[in-house]
């Protein structure tokens, strides 16, 4: 049987003496009391570090489990936290309620800060990844129609100002895609044609060179060398797998034509000479008409 059987240790009260003061208290009693206090104290910040524990392992798992557009993260961060927060004021001695309230209000205005600034990173994140793929689409889609490269700026420049980047983050997006826009419609009208293409991109102004097409005007004078260098040489090899392609049927075409003076097989049209030979000078259209032999030695076809 407890010495104090009035004690409660559940909700951290002692005995409970109809005295007038505390001169009055026997001093077992008043150690007693002391005693339970601290005890009370001692298991009530034990429960409170646990719980500070606790509030930051579901943030932890709340922040794995973030939505993509981050929104209301914060706002769920702190719901889930309150009702943690009044389940272990329940749990606090009577005594040390009040101060524990105030100590439970300032970590939640922590934990809203922190929560804060991770949906706004979240957000970012996302909107960072949705004008990535944004712009490559819209890439893809003026590099198979050229026609589409304003439809395409305006489209993307219309996401990006909506966004909630920094202007010198939007000022950025904005300076890539234009040149990028610019590059793909570039490829895709010039890939065979690199003569053009360097017509289209302009000469040096410094050396009294022709101002280009507008539409390539974000692409740094810088990368023109590069791209023309880079349509030459597709070009170059281009040529190169139709002329082994066709330069056997011509041979076919040859040898027959030695042996036998004839050659029934139908032979290659303009525009594979075209093809494999180029349009420079006219020498394919020259090589299908006979006027420059494909082969040689050997008979003209």
């Amino acid at each position: 049987m407890p010495r104090f059987p009035d004690y409660d240790a559940e909700i951290g009260q002692g005995l409970q003496l109809p005295v007038a003061g505390l001169s009055e208290v026997p001093p077992e009693a008043a150690a007693y009391q002391a005693r339970i206090a601290r005890q009370n104290a001692f298991d009530d910040e034990e429960r409170f570090s646990q719980r500070r524990l606790q509030r930051q392992a579901e943030l932890d798992e709340a922040a794995g489990a973030m939505p993509p557009g981050a929104t209301g993260f914060a706002a769920g961060v702190m719901r889930s936290t309150q009702k943690g927060d009044s389940a272990l004021l329940a749990a606090i001695s009577p005594a040390n309620r009040p101060a524990f309230a105030t100590r439970l209000a300032a970590d939640r205005e922590a934990l809203l800060g922190k929560a804060a600034v991770m949906e706004q990173q979240g957000r970012a994140r996302y909107e960072a990844g949705e004008l990535d793929n944004a712009f490559a689409i819209n890439e893809q889609d003026v590099a198979r129609d050229p026609s589409l490269q304003a439809t395409a700026r305006q489209a993307y420049f219309g996401l990006v100002d909506s966004s909630g980047q920094t202007p010198a983050q939007k000022a950025q997006r904005r300076q890539d895609a234009e040149r990028g826009f610019a590059i793909a419609a570039w490829h895709s009208r010039f890939a065979d044609d690199p003569e053009a293409g360097a017509a289209a991109l302009g000469g040096d102004d410094a050396a009294g060179g022709t101002s280009g097409d507008p539409a390539f005007a974000a692409i740094p004078k810088a990368e023109h060398s590069r791209l023309i260098g880079d349509a030459f040489l597709r070009r170059d090899q281009s040529q190169a797998l139709a002329r082994g392609a066709l330069e056997p049927m011509l041979r076919d075409a040859e040898t027959a034509l030695t042996s036998t003076g004839r050659y029934d097989a139908p032979l290659p049209d303009e525009t594979r000479f075209v093809a494999a030979y180029g349009r420079e000078d006219d020498r394919g259209h020259r090589l299908h008409r006979g006027d420059e032999p494909a082969i040689r030695p050997g008979a003209v076809l």
